[in-house]
């Protein structure tokens, strides 16, 4: 094209855009009608939407057509205005063949817009308009630099109107090395202050082009008040170096705090990076979200809070979506009603799901919001590049280019009056909070629910010992005490000691908590060699003194060890304890009717030596809902500890008089072992066995009192360092299986595993945090009647302020779908030697989007002898799209006739 052509177009455009008539200016008080799309644009080929909401609640979009050429709509009292052909101070740059990326608008104070783009070198400017005065073309403010080679940049406003920015330079300019900044603005982004670094990292310097589809380092902030001051966070990627970081301003306003590392390539290890890290603050409490993956793959979601500004975090944790891919883009929105609003896009699909300060609600898609027909033409309309936004309304409205036939611009949107309603049936598993921190290790933790659907916990530590006086030889020891907490619904009792005894005297406790309200407990005295009980009512169990006194059991023998507790539906109290070794080793039975005040004589209920028991260890009993008990015993093996030559099971159905003799359960090597009981008459055993392949976890189930039982199934099996955690059995007869595991940065994971009567559904996990200090450490698990699935799990860790070691007892819950009616478990077919057998894969539809392997998912997949998950899914798209095709044919036949 000559240089007069082009010369004579700008005149053109100018003359034409001079001579366009300033629009009226309306206040938008009533909000904006989002009953209905909206087409803005009615021209076709048109892309590039932006939006946004000035300080009069008035909404602003703009878009470009084929020609490159911009136009602009605002909302009124009376709809939107017709579309103006305008000017950006850009737009020169833009005829004359430079390719500008879609600008950012951003609504300022007093109803004034300001706008941000990229031009040469990635520089970034920025320039304000008064919004009454966007369709006049001279009145935007002289463009301002404010950076060149900018990756990313995040701006917002604060209650006072001031404009906060942080972006990355991708280069040096010295002083200005590469880096993260932050600069703010006073006059709506028409001019700003000096920028202050952050974080400075030559590995945001770009040596060469990146293309459209390569990762992005991005920077996330957010503002918000704090007693009155300008509290500001910022997160930010550091793709090269694998991390992805926070920092916020401190109180003075002027000092950034040296970044921390919030994760890094320790997460999963190998290609896996965290990335996309955003941040929403509202006063004290901020939420940080991440994504480790593969960007543009498969990704795992994590997020951490703080309730106190940022001074201290929750642990890492997952945030279940129902979704694997990675998102495109993530945005947090604080103050949406009392919530923050996390919208993912994933391959075009926008998804919100809400934070309330504790838990995440349901992920909603609203596939309505952006699949429509239009009216006028009858064409289906499918909006992308989505520009959201939030109006003072509570609603949301989205700006979106058609990418059907239509190519229009519209605006679609909803209330977010309803966000209460999605936490109606909350999936996933909540904030972990602290119950216990100590220097000393916690053991023998024991977990219960009342009749209340309080939960309680007790379990033993080591107390710090009391001062000695300076100069003194006196000798102190420290006492193994018995420590209790109770959760009522909303937090945790401050843990208290309701026993204290000698060092390393209190061995295995058991607890169970009957009809009548009562907690029973029983443990080893290790240094006495006997076995103690006590009791307390349940609403007031928190004080030593609301505790009976100590019972000394009538036990014969010295060696009396692991003691387990059950309370039958009568109230009889039964205690089983093992004899491990020598010619007396066995099981042996106590019993009580009157709560404890007088027990029985032991009764030998398994001979050791009889039943050919190298060491008889960890009885685990269970009553019945028919008052049926039922036992399961390991067979140890002497000098070796953490596993077992097999499992046994037995029963008795006469309140313990008698008993049927022991079966092998087990066909190898057994680690661990749960046994449950259910309404009516199901008994559930379920084991952990060895494997070359790698441990496997069984289940078998009775459905008539543990007379017969089914077949072997499998619940799931694997390679590497993972242990059976805790299995509970809900009103319902549901059951509730966690595993636990480390990876090789010692970081614990729980897998939550279901079983609903007809199959294992993995359904979802939580990340504990970091094990530094080495240990199969437990994790115990209840489940009330009002579906609160309570996990208490013990970490141990190193201060890295000291080198001490230290433990934290961690407490999280999730809320499980309890039936109203007893489900009716389908067993299998009964054999007559428990072959291991894998149980029929069960998919449950309203669960939560199952963990993901990342390798499984990249990795080739052989024959599974049926259909696959990516067949299916063809052929389900497939039939969609005959469907929907045989819909198009018909509607056009209907025009044309």
């Amino acid at each position: 094209m000559k240089w007069s052509r082009v010369l004579s177009t700008i005149a053109l455009a100018a003359l034409l855009m001079l001579s366009l008539p300033a629009p009226q200016t309306r206040a938008q008080t009533e909000g904006i009608d989002l009953s209905q799309p909206v087409n803005l644009s009615q021209s076709g080929g048109t892309y590039d939407p932006i939006a946004a909401v000035d300080s009069d609640g008035v909404m602003h979009v703009s878009w470009r057509d084929s020609d490159n050429r911009f136009f602009y709509s605002r909302s009124t009292e009376d709809g939107w205005q017709e579309p103006l052909w305008v000017t950006y101070p850009f737009t020169y740059a833009s005829l004359l063949g430079l390719q500008i990326p879609a600008p950012t608008l951003v609504g300022g104070l007093h109803g004034r817009l300001a706008m941000f783009w990229f031009g040469e070198n990635n520089s970034l400017r920025s320039s304000t308009i008064s919004a009454a005065n966007l369709g006049t073309n001279t009145a935007w403010t002289a463009p301002y630099l404010i950076a060149k080679s900018i990756e990313d940049f995040d701006v917002e406003m604060d209650d006072e109107g001031v404009f906060h920015m942080a972006y990355i330079q991708a280069a040096d300019y010295p002083p200005s090395n590469a880096g993260v900044y932050y600069t703010t603005s006073v006059n709506n982004g028409a001019t700003w202050n000096i920028p202050t670094l952050v974080y400075g990292s030559s590995y945001y310097i770009r040596r060469g082009t990146l293309d459209d589809e390569d990762p992005r380092n991005t920077v996330d902030l957010s503002v918000t008040s704090l007693d009155g001051e300008t509290g500001v966070f910022v997160t930010f990627d550091n793709l090269s170096r694998k991390r992805v970081l926070f920092s916020r301003l401190l109180a003075d306003g002027k000092s950034w705090e040296e970044p921390i590392e919030v994760d890094g390539p320790a997460t999963l290890g190998g290609s896996t990076i965290p990335f996309q890290i955003s941040i929403s603050a509202s006063q004290e409490n901020v939420l940080m979200t991440w994504q480790v993956g593969q960007p543009g793959g498969v990704c795992l979601n994590y997020f951490v809070v703080s309730q106190n500004a940022g001074e201290n975090w929750s642990e890492r944790q997952r945030a279940n979506l129902p979704y694997v891919d990675c998102a495109q883009d993530r945005r947090l929105k604080s103050g949406v009603g009392e919530y923050t609003l996390q919208t993912d896009t994933v391959k075009g699909q926008m998804y919100f799901t809400a934070w309330n300060g504790k838990e995440w609600s349901q992920t909603q898609s609203w596939p309505e919001l952006f699949e429509f027909v239009d009216s006028e033409s009858l064409n289906n309309v499918r909006l992308e590049c989505q520009a959201p936004v939030f109006l003072p309304s509570q609603e949301l409205a989205v700006a979106g280019c058609d990418r059907e036939s239509g190519q229009d611009v519209w605006v679609a949107g909803r209330s977010l009056a309803d966000i209460g309603s999605w936490f109606s049936q909350v999936a996933g598993w909540r904030v972990a909070e602290q119950i216990q921190s100590t220097r000393n290790n916690i053991e023998h933790l024991n977990i219960a629910v009342d009749n209340q659907d309080g939960i309680h916990a007790l379990w033993s530590q080591v107390e710090d010992p009391a001062p000695v006086a300076e100069g003194t030889t006196e000798t102190v020891l420290t006492n193994d005490a018995i420590y209790y907490s109770h959760w009522g619904g909303s937090s945790w009792t401050k843990p208290l000691p309701i026993y204290s005894a000698l060092e390393d005297s209190v061995g295995r406790m058991a607890v169970d908590i009957g009809q009548d309200g009562k907690i029973a407990l029983v443990w080893k005295d290790e240094a006495a060699r006997k076995l103690h009980y006590t009791w307390a009512v349940a609403d007031r169990a928190g004080s030593a003194l609301e505790w009976a006194a100590l019972a000394d059991l009538p036990v014969d023998e010295m060696t009396a060890d692991m003691p387990d507790l059950a309370i039958d539906p009568s109230g009889t109290l039964f205690v089983v304890y093992a004899v491990p070794i020598n010619e007396t080793r066995g099981v042996y039975l106590l019993s009580s009717t009157d709560g404890g005040k007088n027990w029985s004589d032991p009764q030998m209920i398994l001979d050791g030596i009889q039943a050919g028991l190298e060491v008889v260890q960890e009885p685990v009993l269970r009553s019945g809902s028919d008052g049926s008990l039922h036992l399961l015993v390991g067979d140890g093996m002497l000098n070796v500890s953490g596993v077992m030559n097999r499992a046994l099971y037995l029963q008795s159905t006469d309140h313990g008089a008698t008993w049927t003799e022991a079966q092998s359960v087990s066909s190898r090597r057994v680690r661990q072992y749960r046994l449950l009981t259910a309404a009516p008459n199901t008994v559930h055993r379920i084991w952990q066995e060895e494997s070359e392949q790698g441990d496997v976890v069984y289940h078998q189930l009775s459905l008539d009192g543990g007379e017969t039982w089914s077949r072997v199934g499998q619940v799931f099996n694997g390679s590497g360092n993972f242990w059976l955690g805790d299995a509970v059995a809900d009103r319902a007869g549901q059951l509730h299986l966690l595993r636990v595991s480390n990876d090789a940065q010692q970081i614990q994971t729980i897998d939550y595993w279901k079983w609903g009567g007809g199959g294992w559904i993995e359904v979802d996990d939580f990340v504990a945090g970091p094990t530094e200090l080495s240990g199969a450490y437990p994790v115990v698990a209840a489940v009330n009647s009002l579906g609160d699935l309570a996990a208490i799990t013990m970490r141990g860790l190193n201060d890295q302020s000291d080198q001490t070691q230290g433990y934290k007892l961690m407490f999280t819950r999730r809320t499980v779908r309890i039936p109203t009616a007893q489900i009716t478990p389908v067993a299998l077919m009964p054999v007559s030697t428990p072959t291991p057998e894998a149980a029929p894969e069960v998919t449950e539809t309203a669960a939560p989007t199952p963990t993901t392997d990342l390798a499984a998912l990249t990795a080739p997949q052989g024959d599974q002898g049926g259909l696959s998950m990516a067949l299916a899914v063809s052929i389900g798209a497939s039939l969609l799209a005959i469907g929907l095709g045989l819909g198009v044919v018909f509607i056009r036949g209907k025009k044309q006739n």
